[in-house]
């Protein structure tokens, strides 16, 4: 119980710098809304002269994420592929934010997260996973257990170099 105390202070110290937004629905249709700044409840209706319009306030919601938590939605929602294409794309590129999820549905089908992404995005390399949505998976907390997806996976965007070319 004292450590929810000592949460509950933080978080009541922080209540001006962090912004907690639990959604329902669909994640890629969402994440494909804050990315064009259409998200329903985050706008405001203003009236002009001419029409009424709707607009989102600048610097009310955050456009780009630290973190985002996916939990076993992958399984259901296509994998790594939804994750690297919607999710990843609204995190900083950085090593430091990252997209997390879990494989629940069928965990033991997959030996290796290599195994999960050859199964969903069709690509067999971490290079090649690289190379086409500049992902990279962290080990850095990767337990080591006898079915891997059972465990939340971290995915993160390198940072681009200066010499990165097209």
């Amino acid at each position: 119980m004292e450590w929810f105390m000592y949460v509950a202070q933080a978080l009541k110290q922080m209540r001006d710098r962090i912004k907690i937004e639990a959604c329902v629905g669909d994640v890629t249709a969402f994440l494909e809304q804050i990315k064009y700044g259409a998200v329903g409840h985050r706008q405001q209706h203003a009236m002009s002269e001419t029409h009424a319009q709707t607009v989102q306030p600048k610097g009310a919601y955050p456009q780009v994420y630290d973190r985002i938590h996916l939990s076993n939605v992958p399984d259901y929602v296509g994998g790594t592929l939804t994750s690297h294409m919607y999710a990843l794309q609204m995190t900083h590129p950085d090593p430091s934010s990252f997209v997390t999820f879990t494989c629940l549905r069928n965990p033991p089908r997959f030996n290796t997260v290599a195994a999960f992404d050859a199964e969903y995005v069709a690509l067999h390399t971490e290079k090649d996973l690289e190379s086409v949505f500049h992902v990279r998976f962290s080990r850095e907390e990767f337990p080591i257990m006898p079915m891997p997806m059972c465990a939340y996976n971290r995915w993160y965007h390198p940072a681009v170099s200066r010499e990165y070319n097209i």
